[in-house]
């Protein structure tokens, strides 16, 4: 009951405007090559896209959505956090030598060491990069928002579902494991809801898309674990 009196608080604390940057600093987090902060980034999506739409939908609905967020969030994390404990388990196998102390290193383990450190999803692939991606992202929204608006549905919603979708095209073109790609691929879908909602709110079709969201999350937690089996069959060569 408090939480649900917290969050009808937010409804008319936050202003359009402020719930638009909120949304924007949520969309630089996830080009972040950080699983954990994206993660939190698409948490803020679910919240936030549910604060922006709740003046104008059934409450129920709006809070349906951001508690669905919230699970599949949940379910998420602890897929990055095996996903982030078995890469750094294979960064240390690859560091340690196999031969004695003393010993030459055999060329082909160094090769591999190399072969591993330059494959690795977990390098940077460069600040100034994911700021030009964001940049894009916001730029290509904001044209597409101009050129065509769209109708029956406000403003302010139409630019942010522009936003989220493009920000979720490009980090998953952008991504090397599949659990970015995914987060990419629901922040594609959370812009693509939030505009649907407007059009659609029976609940009928709320279902359907709670059972679209769930299903890609368990897409994304499976296409994850084979990922990272695959690379240790790799590693084991």
């Amino acid at each position: 009951m408090l939480a649900s009196g917290g969050l009808t608080n937010l409804f008319t604390v936050l202003s359009a405007d402020q719930i638009i940057l909120g949304l924007v600093v949520a969309c630089g987090l996830m080009v972040v090559e950080e699983r954990r902060l994206s993660l939190a980034a698409l948490l803020a999506q679910y919240l936030l896209l549910g604060l922006l739409v709740g003046p104008e939908l059934y409450r129920p609905i709006v809070l349906v959505r951001i508690g669905l967020g919230v699970a599949v969030c949940l379910v998420l994390s602890i897929t990055a956090w095996h996903v982030e404990r078995v890469l750094r388990h294979q960064a240390a196998s690859a560091a340690l030598p196999s031969v004695w102390p003393g010993s030459p290193v055999p060329m082909e383990h160094t090769d591999t060491q190399a072969a591993v450190a330059h494959a690795s999803p977990t390098r940077s692939m460069g600040t100034l990069f994911r700021c030009m991606v964001l940049l894009l992202a916001i730029l290509v929204a904001y044209g597409l928002w101009r050129t065509y608006p769209l109708a029956m549905i406000p403003a302010a919603v139409g630019l942010t579902s522009y936003l989220l979708v493009t920000t979720g095209l490009l980090v998953t073109l952008t991504s090397a494991d599949p659990l970015r790609m995914g987060l990419g691929i629901l922040t594609f879908i959370n812009g693509f809801e939030g505009a649907y909602l407007f059009l659609e709110n029976s609940l009928v079709m709320l279902a359907l898309l709670i059972v679209v969201d769930i299903i890609m999350a368990l897409g994304i937690v499976a296409c994850a674990e084979m990922w990272l089996a695959a690379r240790e069959g790799e590693t084991a060569l």
